[in-house]
């Protein structure tokens, strides 16, 4: 069994970690999650950086207004949002995104043909804004990448937004007799309007194959240019990384269930547990609220008398 708790250790990086608090207030955020294969990075001071990995996690907060980055490992790529927000109720904007892995990232491409130095391989390189060409030509163009046999689930395509395209993209599968199928995956025509594109195959069953195939069908002479293409396999949907922890909170995460449970002085509001499905867990992240009593009535004839009295009686 994994404990993940909030574990303080601000007083090693007390300088250059100005968003982090060491107050214990309610409109303070706590952990704010890590997908597998991903990193959080708190911002300092001066503007650099620290990156917070798998097993480790500053346990005082974070105010409402703070940002903390997320970034994946080399050979994965990120789907949701890049940062996250805490709210004034003490929550995170958003939910948690996924680090995928990349089948695609550097390996071997081939193309039609090739325009200048515009290798296929620039397509692959991890890179937006390096881009494969092919030259200006009414012969069949088309572009291909070798991967490992597998189930792919999705492509995502980056070409320059606002040019006209139609296209559609194969995987192929190597059968008995040296024979290829190949496999549609998804058709797009029309103008690209978002820098980067993603197609599910088969609705989002997959198709197994070795080599993803993307043929251009428009039939007039034009290049055919790809900023990047990345692969995604089907991954196994019990991976969810390390789930959110409120203020004051405590999970313990096995089998695929996060149990949630709150320091001495706390109460939890919410739900007590939470399950990983599709590489994310359910339902909303509980809140571990500052235990309070009523005012004390005092005695007849005497009067109460009250130490370090913030306006609140707390535990």
């Amino acid at each position: 069994m994994m404990e993940v708790s909030l574990i303080s250790f601000c007083l090693l990086f007390s300088s250059g970690w100005g968003n982090i608090l060491t107050g214990g207030e309610d409109d303070v955020c706590g952990f704010p999650g890590l997908p597998v294969g991903g990193q959080l990075l708190l911002g300092g001071d001066g503007g650099s950086q620290t990156s917070v990995s798998e097993g480790v996690f500053p346990g005082a907060g974070w105010p409402a207004g703070a940002r903390v980055g997320i970034a994946c490992s080399d050979g994965r790529v990120r789907q949701g949002e890049e940062e996250r927000e805490c709210k004034p109720d003490g929550s995170w904007v958003g939910a948690l995104p996924l680090c995928r892995t990349n089948l695609a990232r550097d390996q071997p491409a081939l193309q039609s043909e090739t325009l200048l130095n515009y290798a296929a391989s620039m397509a692959v390189d991890g890179d937006e804004e390096t881009c494969s060409f092919t030259p200006r030509t009414l012969d069949q163009r088309w572009w291909q990448i070798q991967i490992e046999a597998t189930v792919v689930q999705s492509v995502a395509v980056a070409i320059s937004p606002g040019s006209f395209q139609h296209f559609t993209i194969f995987v192929i599968e190597l059968m008995e007799g040296n024979k290829a199928l190949y496999k549609p995956c998804s058709t797009w025509r029309g103008e690209f309007e978002e820098t980067v594109a993603v197609f599910l195959c088969n609705d989002g069953d997959g198709h197994r194959g070795e080599f993803v195939y993307i043929r251009d069908d428009r039939e007039q002479q034009e290049y055919f240019g790809l900023c990047e293409v990345q692969v995604f396999p089907i991954e196994d949907g019990s991976l969810c990384g390390q789930p959110e922890v409120p203020l004051g909170g405590q999970v313990q995460v096995e089998a695929g269930e996060a149990v949630y449970s709150c320091s001495e002085g706390r109460s939890l509001l919410g739900l007590k547990e939470r399950r990983c499905s599709n590489g994310q867990w359910s339902g909303e992240v509980p809140k571990c609220h500052q235990v309070e009593c009523g005012d004390p009535v005092s005695p007849k004839s005497g009067y109460i008398e009250v130490s370090n009295f913030r306006g609140r009686y707390q535990f």
